[in-house]
């Protein structure tokens, strides 16, 4: 058996903007990052992501750029043809998401 399932708490990296889909739904796409830390450096990774419906609304609202959000969602990647070549970018679909901490609300240096 296997699961496709990812889970973080990291950054916003842009304030929401809501848009529809072509059938009403409402969506919207963003960053998100994470940092790893090791004893001899770290490394910031940015995972685009998307929510739609509730979700999206939920962000939309309460969500702003630099608030700490955790994610809960499956990875997707999407084909697209780009200059006569097909390209492919992975995506987080979210299935949960919450604002753990609003950007006014951590302190210096916290991640």
């Amino acid at each position: 058996m296997s699961e496709n399932l990812c889970i973080f708490e990291g950054l916003l990296g842009n304030d929401i903007e809501l848009a529809e889909t072509g059938q009403g739904k409402e969506v919207c796409t963003y960053s998100l990052y994470t940092k790893k830390t090791w004893k001899r450096g770290s490394r910031t990774t940015r995972h685009r992501c998307v929510s739609y419906g509730k979700d999206a609304i939920y962000l939309a609202e309460y969500a702003e750029k630099g608030d700490v959000i955790y994610f809960r969602g499956y990875m997707t990647n999407k084909t697209f043809e780009a200059d006569g070549d097909n390209q492919v970018i992975d995506e987080f679909v979210s299935e949960k998401v919450n604002v753990v901490r609003k950007k006014s609300e951590r302190i210096k240096g916290d991640e």
